[in-house]
């Protein structure tokens, strides 16, 4: 039997649905893979800028935290905000998706303003379980979105910092796989469209 890599992988998808002419758009990021220890816990925390994103809306989000060793591995939490300061500038981007940093909270990361100036696009603590995935799924009211916040030094670009927590309570190194998708985006001059089921059909292939 081949032996689990002690690894953690997160990936974020933002898909544009937008008109039959237009071509989806789909933003990836992936943040790891980073080690667990066994019997520990480990939280990290990414910055990655994503360009030319000006005004993007996001309405709803699925999050997918996949749980093995009978649930002694897993993820405790996930959260990404925006940042919508004015200094982007000061983030440690990451060199590469292993580049992670241990900050629990991510609390001593990035700029002063951080704390006050992120605002909290997805989160996820696992509220339901399908098969071997404990799911989070979020969408905002009444046709309402949330605005992926632009930083003032880079109005046309995002900056979105991952927190990611996950646990090792078994005796061995495990893996941990969270992935991100988002149902319905964005961007000014197309309007925000429902996505047809061929657009969600090609978003979710991407988590097969």
């Amino acid at each position: 039997m081949p032996t689990l890599r002690p690894v953690a992988i997160l990936a974020l998808v933002i898909g544009l649905a937008a008109p039959a002419a237009a071509r989806d758009k789909v933003v990836r990021v992936t943040l790891g893979p980073f080690r667990i220890e066994a019997l520990r816990d480990r939280e990290v925390c990414q910055a990655v800028r994503i360009p030319d994103v000006p005004g993007m809306e996001v309405t709803s989000y699925e999050v997918r935290s996949l749980s093995s060793r009978q649930g002694r591995v897993g993820s405790h939490h996930l959260v990404i905000y925006g940042y919508r300061g004015d200094r982007s500038a000061t983030f440690a981007l990451r060199k590469n998706p292993q580049d992670v940093v241990d900050d629990p909270g991510c609390n001593g990361f990035g700029p002063d303003d951080f704390f006050r100036e992120r605002v909290q696009l997805a989160g996820s603590g696992g509220e339901f379980q399908r098969g071997k995935w404990l799911l989070t799924a979020g969408q905002t009211p009444l046709g309402l979105a949330t605005l992926l916040p632009n930083p003032g030094d880079a109005p046309n670009d995002a900056i979105l910092v991952i927190n990611s927590h996950y646990f090792n309570n078994s005796s061995k190194p495990g893996r941990g796989l969270v992935r991100v998708l988002s149902g319905r985006v964005s961007l000014p001059g197309l309007g925000t469209f429902p996505t047809t089921r061929r657009s969600r059909s090609r978003l979710r292939s991407r988590f097969r």
